[in-house]
C-alpha cells in the first residue's frame, strides 16, 4: 500500500505519514490507531509486531472517555485486579 493510500485510508496528512515510516516522528497513540485500522491490524502489532493485550487501543479509550466514565472504570479495574469481579 502507498503512503497516499494509507493517508485516505486512516484520514491523516499523507506527510505525517511519510515522517512516521522514516523515523523522522513518533506517531501517537491516536495515529497508530488510525494506521493500525487503516492497515486492518492491532495497533500493538503495528507497534511492535506484537501483543495480544492491546495497550494502546486501552489508553485510547480511556483518553475519550469522560472524568464520571473514567472514575467507573479504574473502580472496575481496581475489582478486577483484586479478584472482586
Amino acid at each position: 500500500m502507498s503512503n497516499a493510500e494509507l493517508s485516505r485510508r486512516a484520514g491523516m496528512d499523507k506527510g505525517a505519514i511519510t515522517r512516521y515510516l522514516k523515523g523522522e516522528n513518533q506517531p501517537g497513540s491516536n495515529a497508530i490507531a488510525k494506521m493500525a485500522e487503516a492497515l486492518n491490524v492491532r495497533p500493538g502489532w503495528l507497534i511492535g509486531g506484537e501483543g495480544d493485550i492491546d495497550e494502546l487501543l486501552i489508553v485510547e479509550i480511556f483518553t475519550n472517555m469522560n472524568a464520571e466514565e473514567r472514575a467507573k472504570l479504574m473502580s472496575m479495574a481496581k475489582a478486577i485486579k483484586e479478584g472482586l469481579i
